[in-house]
């Protein structure tokens, strides 16, 4: 049986990719979510412009 591939981790692959574990710091112009509570847990405060995001939530059925 053959040794598993190599993953690497996906903030190693592009410096734009990180955690939210990691509190990273957005250098891009953001836009503001409108909830106070949400804003203040992304980088910058917003959304980013130009940018993807995905969340990732503990519950199914409720994004």
């Amino acid at each position: 049986m053959s040794s598993p591939a190599f993953i690497a981790a996906p903030e190693t692959l592009h410096p734009s990719l990180w955690l939210a574990s990691q509190l990273a710091r957005s250098s891009a112009r953001c836009i503001d979510t409108g909830f106070a509570a949400l804003s203040a847990q992304l980088p910058g405060g917003g959304w980013p412009g130009g940018a993807l995001i995905e969340l990732l939530l503990q519950q199914p059925g409720i994004g």
